[in-house]
């Protein structure tokens, strides 16, 4: 099936890098349709569609794609006429979205009338603005015009739901849903496989893990955070192994997948080391315990300047502002 994405506006490079490793994570062929400013197309299996609505943080909407052309109104018109589709005795609507204010010479709201014009007229639907049937939706992006329906728009509002003060156990240093689920993803796992949080904290990036069905295991060398990230994984029904232990020295063997965000904040603690010797240390240590294939995701303050040992291979690497103070780099090593 061929489909577009609307990804996230915030932090582009990011949000295509996490759709490309939930793609490469579950196994899914696909080709690259066009690459727009915030718009993907593919062509995939429905298998893939589903795993992208299940898994994806950056991801806002995936659609069925019917059109793509110049960002020209008579083009789009002339090119709509053309797409057979019987809506006969359903209804409809039409949502035009404009990105970084592409193409401001042509009117949103027009092109909604427009098009829904046609689709009434020569498809037999009639609209209905509050709960239609069939949900049409453009996007005008890179002077280009991307149109089709609607498959799902992913309500990102449900990581907001699961934000650190609203679980049982609360610390303040615990990241945030959205950045905890991105972090599981560019680590490629595959759902059903074992994941690793060596700093696991409150338990924040495991709930993520969890709730792709991965099985999680994690590690942190403060007791009374393994106990509240044991309380957290149980409230959210995820099974877990937990361990009290110092990421330096860690009790696992033949890992393969590992996303962690080490204590830097002033609410964490490092048990009294140097944060930067700490991470260091940890990816040192841990080349030992690794699968042959393993994958880290790790973010670490951009400041900190994190060196790494020879025998990992260094796939990637993106810097995401959070604020002035701070800039995360986000770290994507395997194994060689």
């Amino acid at each position: 099936m061929k489909i577009f994405t609307l990804l996230s506006g915030e932090h582009i490079e990011i949000s295509e890098a996490e759709l490309y490793s939930i793609l490469k994570a579950e196994n899914i062929k696909f080709s690259i349709l066009t690459r727009l400013p915030q718009v993907i197309g593919l062509k995939l299996s429905r298998r893939g569609i589903d795993k992208i609505i299940a898994r994806s943080s950056m991801c806002k909407l995936v659609g069925k794609l019917l059109l793509l052309c110049d960002a020209d109104k008579n083009t789009i018109i002339n090119s709509l006429s053309r797409i057979n589709i019987n809506l006969k005795s359903k209804t409809f609507n039409v949502r035009i979205d404009r990105v970084r204010g592409c193409c401001k010479h042509i009117s949103g709201h027009e092109l909604e009338v427009l098009i829904g014009d046609i689709i009434r007229e020569r498809m037999l639907g009639s609209v209905n603005l509050s709960s239609p049937d069939i949900r049409f939706y453009g996007i005008l992006t890179g002077g280009k015009f991307v149109f089709g329906i609607v498959i799902s728009q992913i309500k990102r509002s449900k990581f907001s739901e699961r934000e650190p003060q609203k679980r049982p156990f609360f610390h303040p240093g615990t990241i945030k849903p959205l950045f905890a689920r991105l972090l599981v993803n560019l680590s490629e796992i595959p759902s059903g496989e074992i994941f690793l949080d060596p700093f696991c904290g409150a338990g924040g990036i495991l709930i993520e893990a969890g709730l792709i069905n991965c099985r999680v295991i994690g590690s942190d060398i403060d007791p009374a955070m393994v106990r509240g990230a044991a309380v957290n994984l149980k409230y959210y029904n995820i099974d877990h192994d937990l361990v009290v232990a110092d990421a330096r020295y860690l009790p696992f063997r033949n890992i393969k997948y590992i996303s962690t965000d080490p204590p830097y904040g002033i609410s964490s603690t490092t048990m009294g080391e140097n944060v930067k010797n700490l991470v260091e240390a940890f990816l040192k240590n841990i080349y030992q315990c690794l699968n042959k294939e393993a994958k880290i995701c790790i973010s670490v303050p951009q400041k900190l300047d994190i060196k790494f040992e020879t025998g990992y291979r260094l796939m990637n690497e993106y810097f995401m502002r959070v604020h002035k103070s701070l800039t995360r780099r986000i770290i994507l090593l395997s194994k060689e």
